[in-house]
Order: C-alpha cells, then sequence, then structure tokens
C-alpha cells in the first residue's frame, strides 16, 4: 500500500530530523488526511518497538541517544523541560 510506504518515510523523518517539536503533514486529499495519522501512529509503535532491542547492541555514546529519542517517542521529556503526550 502505498500510503503505508509513505506513512514509513513520515515517521523516519519526524524523528531522524535532529530535535524535537512539531510537525505538518499536507495531504492530498480529505480521505489520505483521515487514514495517514492512523498510519503513522501504527508505524511509532513499530519503529519503537524495533529501537528497544537495538539499544543492547550500542556503545554508551550512542546508547545516551537512542534513550533520548526513545523517551521522546514514549511521551516523555522533552529538551526543553515540556512533556508531550503519549504515544502508542
Amino acid at each position: 500500500m502505498r500510503l503505508k510506504r509513505s506513512s514509513v518515510h513520515v515517521l523516519r523523518h519526524f524523528v531522524q530530523r535532529g530535535f524535537d517539536g512539531k510537525a505538518m503533514l499536507v495531504s492530498i486529499d480529505k480521505k489520505t488526511a483521515v487514514l495517514m495519522p492512523a498510519l503513522v501512529l501504527e508505524e511509532w509503535s513499530v519503529y519503537l518497538t524495533k529501537l528497544r532491542p537495538e539499544r543492547g547492541r550500542t556503545t554508551q555514546l550512542e546508547r545516551a541517544g537512542l534513550d533520548t529519542l526513545i523517551e521522546l517517542m514514549m511521551g516523555g521529556t522533552t529538551r526543553h523541560g515540556g512533556r508531550r503526550p503519549a504515544r502508542a
């Protein structure tokens, strides 16, 4: 499914862009606008599940960055002291 592949790209771009914050997704039509958030959240869970085992195979320095990413994805504290809403 094309939207599924797009949701993977959206998620990877969002979590790997180097900073936390908000994002906006512009869709081509209403159907895509309705479907895409659910697909991104589904991929969010899959990606987070893959990150956890990877943590054990990283160096201490890499692990710190991975821990930050996992915390942010799970709705933890942001670098600016705010709180994120809990995700999948």
